[in-house]
């Protein structure tokens, strides 16, 4: 997996649930393309943005520790 490229497509996810952006279901091949994100697709399929946007932010965190971008 590419850590840029995934954390660019977060980003920009994170930006569409927070303005409640339907069009986030578009960028769930991008997100099925990244590791342990099963749970983060089914809720934006739901639009069920709140909880997609802290499984987001606990995804971002995972990946950034797993590749020693934060202490």
């Amino acid at each position: 997996m590419d850590v840029e490229w995934a954390l660019a497509l977060f980003e920009k996810v994170e930006f569409m649930l927070s303005r409640i952006n339907p069009a986030a279901v578009l960028l769930i091949d991008d997100i099925r393309a990244i590791p342990n994100t099963e749970e983060l697709v089914c809720q934006i399929e739901n639009f069920e943005f709140q909880s997609a946007a802290e499984t987001l932010a606990e995804l971002r965190k995972k990946i950034l520790i797993e590749n020693k971008l934060v202490d």
